[in-house]
Parts: C-alpha cells; sequence; structure tokens
C-alpha cells in the first residue's frame, strides 16, 4: 500500500515473438511466495503485453504457456527478480513504501560456516538491520539472505584503488577490461531477489567520474531488474555521475568525534540533493571499529544525525570477524 492507502503495483512486461506467432494464442500466469499474483490472455501476438501486479518480495514466476493452430501447446517459465525500488524526488522507495537502509558490512561473515553464518544473519535481523554489504559474496550467502528476507548489496572487485592502477596493469584500454569484468559480475548476482542495490565500485581516486560512467551502462544493460547502482564515496569526493544512489563513506580518528564530520556530512547531502538522488552512508564508524563506547558514538552522531538530515539509512562498519580454530 502507498501512502495514500492505495494498492501499489508494478508492471511485468511479457514480450512474445516468433515466424509463426500470428496462428498462435496464449496466457501468462505470474506467481511469488506460491500465490498467483495475476492471470493475463495474451491476445495481441506477436508484441509486448504488460502486466499489472502487485508489488512484492522475492521472485515472480512467469508461466508463459502458447496454443498453436494445431492446438499444441508451448509451455517455458522466466523467473523475474519482484522488488522495485525508486527514487522519488530524493527520497528511496521499496515497492511503494519509504525504505531506510539499515545495513551491516559483513566482510567477517564466517564464509567457511553456513550454519554459523545463518545463525548471525537471524541475529542481524532481530536487532533491526535488513540489508548487508559485502564484495563479491558467495552466492550460497546471497541465496540465504533471501530465505532470511534480508537484502544484499553486492560490491564490484573494484575497491580503493586508483585509476591509474588500472591503467598500469591493464594497459591503454583498462576501462575496457573493467567493463568485462563488470559484466561477470552483474551475471554472477542479477537473478538473486536478495541482491536490492549494486554497488559498482568503492574509494577509487584519480579519473572517477570517467571510470563511473564507464560501468554504468552495463547495469543498465545487464539488469533486467533495473535495481540503482551505488558508488561508495571516499571521504570528501561527493561524486554523484554514474549512479542512481549516493553513498559516503564516514569515519572519525581516535582523538576526534563523531559531531567534528557533521558538516561534511551535511555538504554530502546538498550535493545528492543537487543530482536529484538519495544519499545513504556505505561505511560509517570510527577507525576502532565497532566496540561499544566509539560504535555508539558513530551509531549517534553520524547515523542518526544523517537520517535526521533525510539520509535513506546505511551500513555500519564493520561486523566483526568471528575466527575459529585454537589461538597460540
Amino acid at each position: 500500500m502507498d501512502q495514500n492507502g492505495d494498492e501499489y503495483l508494478t508492471d511485468i512486461h511479457i514480450q512474445v515473438e516468433g515466424p509463426d506467432i500470428q496462428k498462435a494464442t496464449g496466457h501468462a500466469v505470474i506467481r511469488c511466495n506460491d500465490r498467483n499474483y495475476a492471470i493475463k490472455r495474451l491476445d495481441n501476438l506477436p508484441g509486448v503485453t504488460l502486466i499489472p501486479v502487485h508489488a512484492a518480495m522475492g521472485t515472480y514466476l512467469v508461466t508463459v504457456t502458447l496454443l498453436d493452430g494445431k492446438g499444441e501447446a508451448a509451455t517455458t517459465e522466466i523467473p523475474l527478480v519482484a522488488h522495485v525500488f525508486e527514487n522519488r524526488e530524493g527520497n528511496l522507495f521499496l515497492n511503494g513504501e519509504p525504505f531506510i537502509v539499515k545495513g551491516v558490512n559483513v566482510h567477517g561473515m564466517i564464509p567457511e560456516s553456513p550454519e554459523r553464518n545463518r545463525h548471525m544473519m537471524r541475529f542481524l535481523k532481530e536487532i533491526g538491520f535488513n540489508m548487508l554489504r559485502g564484495d563479491y559474496p558467495p552466492v550460497w550467502e546471497v541465496d540465504m539472505a533471501e530465505e532470511e528476507n534480508m537484502g544484499w548489496m553486492v560490491l564490484a572487485p573494484f575497491s580503493v584503488n586508483s585509476t591509474d592502477y588500472f591503467n598500469k596493469h591493464y594497459g591503454p584500454h583498462a576501462f575496457a577490461q573493467m567493463r568485462e569484468v563488470t559484466r561477470r559480475f552483474i551475471r554472477a548476482y542479477r537473478d538473486k531477489p536478495a541482491v536490492w542495490l549494486w554497488n559498482s565500485c568503492n574509494e577509487v581516486t584519480n579519473e572517477i567520474e570517467d571510470f563511473l560512467v564507464t560501468l554504468y551502462p552495463q547495469y543498465k544493460q545487464m539488469d533486467p531488474a533495473q535495481r540503482p547502482v551505488v558508488y561508495a564515496n571516499l571521504f570528501g569526493q561527493d561524486k554523484s555521475l554514474g549512479q542512481d544512489l549516493m553513498a559516503v563513506n564516514y569515519y572519525f580518528g581516535i582523538p576526534q568525534s563523531a559531531t567534528s564530520r557533521q558538516p561534511l556530512i551535511e555538504r554530502s547531502l546538498v550535493e545528492a540533493r543537487k543530482a536529484g538522488l538519495p544519499c545513504i552512508f556505505t561505511e560509517f564508524n570510527c577507525w576502532y571499529g565497532p566496540v561499544y563506547s566509539k560504535g555508539i558514538e558513530a551509531l549517534r552522531g553520524i547515523y542518526e544525525f544523517g537520517i535526521d538530515k533525510v539520509y535513506a539509512g546505511g551500513f555500519l562498519y564493520l561486523l566483526p570477524r568471528i575466527r575459529t580454530g585454537t589461538r597460540r
């Protein structure tokens, strides 16, 4: 339901084409979470049919059945990611409702233990988190988040580097090779309903705007769900090109306070507003990390301050790494 109490719908596009389609009739059944969302007769063959459905989390299973002139049926099933993120006048909406990212970076997510991983996700969910962020997570970990009704922002393998590094190691056509890396990355995750946001790169310097602009079209061309693309700005960068959702990383040092970052946090929001984009924190904390005193200060002085200034939430950095084995 939207703010006016109306049911929020999204459109599913079904395109049927082929040399003998003019002789066929057909229908489509759309299911999500074990319930029928729409049954639609396909009359305009060949062509595109728009089917309005209730926005939901999970995967729509679109089953298309065509009956040819001889009465023989052909059926195909197509899975589609079933959530809709929108930028409404600089505010983030998910399936028609205002959405706040309550996330955590999970680079320390016990990758060797699926059972403990699931316990960690459930614990995070119970204390209020709704999203996870990490670089190139294993696919089973993303599937597990879907089962626990949590979202992922997956980070492509471009983090804390200069474009000079890419040019040095990949030659004069480095950006073309980086686009191919991006395409492989998208193919690995685009069919996963738990992927809510794409993180194209993190804290890249030098020709960053050119880099962002060259990566962005790959997501728009290859992701049928058109999920928002995010760049994690290095402290003070405030770039907005090549993004659907602007993001910033903010820390404070040991002798500093979280409130010392607030003027810069406000400046980042001003830049996001100029671009007409929502703004989130992709990382925030003290360099101490999530220890009790400084973690609480970061939560109040950065995250909650940002929420009050109409940030759309963010991701705490860093989930403590839990190691197994014997200490020597």
